[in-house]
Protein backbone atom coordinates (compact mmCIF):
# COMPACT_ATOMS: atom_id res chain seq x y z
CA UNK A 1 0.00 0.00 0.00
CA UNK A 2 1.18 3.73 -0.99
CA UNK A 3 -0.43 7.02 -0.47
CA UNK A 4 -0.38 8.47 -3.72
CA UNK A 5 -0.72 12.77 -4.37
CA UNK A 6 -0.53 14.58 -7.06
CA UNK A 7 1.74 17.74 -5.75
CA UNK A 8 4.94 16.92 -3.60
CA UNK A 9 3.93 15.65 -0.92
CA UNK A 10 4.24 17.78 2.92
CA UNK A 11 5.90 16.05 5.48
CA UNK A 12 3.76 17.49 8.99
CA UNK A 13 4.99 16.51 12.54
CA UNK A 14 2.29 15.31 15.33
CA UNK A 15 2.11 18.48 18.03
CA UNK A 16 0.12 16.24 20.27
CA UNK A 17 -1.02 12.61 19.74
CA UNK A 18 -3.68 11.65 17.06
CA UNK A 19 -6.05 9.02 17.23
CA UNK A 20 -6.21 7.34 14.26
CA UNK A 21 -8.19 3.85 12.94
CA UNK A 22 -6.71 0.53 11.05
CA UNK A 23 -8.95 -2.08 9.56
CA UNK A 24 -7.70 -5.91 10.34
CA UNK A 25 -7.91 -8.87 12.05
CA UNK A 26 -8.48 -9.29 16.14
CA UNK A 27 -6.09 -12.01 17.53
CA UNK A 28 -6.25 -13.25 20.73
CA UNK A 29 -3.08 -12.23 22.96
CA UNK A 30 -1.22 -14.18 25.62
CA UNK A 31 -2.77 -12.09 28.44
CA UNK A 32 -6.23 -12.00 29.58
CA UNK A 33 -8.06 -9.00 27.96
CA UNK A 34 -4.90 -8.32 25.70
CA UNK A 35 -5.19 -8.74 21.83
CA UNK A 36 -2.90 -7.89 18.83
CA UNK A 37 -4.24 -6.43 15.64
CA UNK A 38 -3.18 -7.77 12.46
CA UNK A 39 -3.36 -5.37 9.06
CA UNK A 40 -4.49 -7.55 6.22
CA UNK A 41 -2.69 -6.43 3.79
CA UNK A 42 1.06 -7.26 4.11
CA UNK A 43 -0.21 -9.72 7.30
CA UNK A 44 2.11 -7.21 9.74
CA UNK A 45 0.62 -8.11 13.40
CA UNK A 46 0.37 -5.05 15.79
CA UNK A 47 0.64 -5.97 19.75
CA UNK A 48 -1.28 -3.48 22.07
CA UNK A 49 0.68 -0.26 23.55
CA UNK A 50 4.52 -1.13 21.23
CA UNK A 51 5.61 2.05 19.47
CA UNK A 52 6.45 0.60 16.01
CA UNK A 53 8.79 2.76 13.92
CA UNK A 54 9.91 2.68 9.97
CA UNK A 55 11.64 5.28 7.49
CA UNK A 56 9.30 6.64 4.84
CA UNK A 57 10.47 5.86 0.79
CA UNK A 58 9.07 8.66 -1.61
CA UNK A 59 9.04 7.56 -5.27
CA UNK A 60 8.03 9.48 -8.38
CA UNK A 61 5.76 8.01 -11.45
CA UNK A 62 5.18 10.80 -13.57
CA UNK A 63 3.48 13.96 -11.82
CA UNK A 64 2.62 11.55 -9.17
CA UNK A 65 4.41 10.90 -5.58
CA UNK A 66 3.64 7.83 -3.72
CA UNK A 67 4.69 7.88 -0.31
CA UNK A 68 5.86 3.71 0.87
CA UNK A 69 6.73 1.94 3.56
CA UNK A 70 4.78 4.15 6.43
CA UNK A 71 1.95 2.99 8.74
CA UNK A 72 -1.15 3.83 7.03
CA UNK A 73 -4.39 4.83 8.60
CA UNK A 74 -7.27 6.43 8.68
CA UNK A 75 -8.18 9.88 10.33
CA UNK A 76 -12.01 9.12 11.06
CA UNK A 77 -13.31 6.24 11.94
CA UNK A 78 -16.36 6.37 8.88
CA UNK A 79 -13.53 6.37 6.27
CA UNK A 80 -12.09 3.20 7.84
CA UNK A 81 -13.99 0.08 6.72
CA UNK A 82 -16.88 -0.85 9.05
CA UNK A 83 -16.68 -3.85 11.25
CA UNK A 84 -17.89 -7.32 10.12
CA UNK A 85 -17.59 -10.88 12.05
CA UNK A 86 -13.41 -11.27 11.81
CA UNK A 87 -12.38 -7.83 10.94
CA UNK A 88 -12.58 -4.63 12.73
CA UNK A 89 -11.65 -1.22 13.45
CA UNK A 90 -8.14 -0.48 15.69
CA UNK A 91 -7.64 2.37 17.37
CA UNK A 92 -3.96 3.72 17.29
CA UNK A 93 -2.01 6.73 17.93
CA UNK A 94 0.07 8.50 16.10
CA UNK A 95 2.49 9.62 19.01
CA UNK A 96 3.48 13.39 19.91
CA UNK A 97 6.83 14.19 17.24
CA UNK A 98 5.94 11.85 14.67
CA UNK A 99 6.31 12.68 10.96
CA UNK A 100 3.27 12.15 8.84
CA UNK A 101 1.69 12.78 5.44
CA UNK A 102 -1.78 13.31 4.66
CA UNK A 103 -3.76 11.91 2.07
CA UNK A 104 -6.75 12.84 0.02
CA UNK A 105 -9.34 9.93 1.06
CA UNK A 106 -8.79 10.75 4.16
CA UNK A 107 -5.81 8.83 5.06
CA UNK A 108 -2.50 9.08 6.95
CA UNK A 109 0.76 7.80 6.65
CA UNK A 110 3.17 8.20 9.70
CA UNK A 111 6.73 6.89 10.73
CA UNK A 112 5.33 5.76 14.31
CA UNK A 113 2.25 3.83 15.17
CA UNK A 114 0.78 2.28 18.89
CA UNK A 115 -2.00 0.07 18.75
CA UNK A 116 -4.07 1.28 21.82
CA UNK A 117 -7.79 -1.46 21.54
CA UNK A 118 -10.41 -2.94 19.32
CA UNK A 119 -12.97 -0.50 18.35
CA UNK A 120 -15.68 -3.06 19.38
CA UNK A 121 -13.59 -3.87 23.02
CA UNK A 122 -13.98 -0.19 24.55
Amino acid sequence: MCLTTGLLPRVHTAKEDMVVYKYGIILRGSRINHYNFESPLHNFVYGQNIIYKTEFKITKFGFQYNIHDGFHAYIKENTCVKDTTLRTNGIFVIPKGSKYYLGIHGDIVSNQIIFKELKNMQ
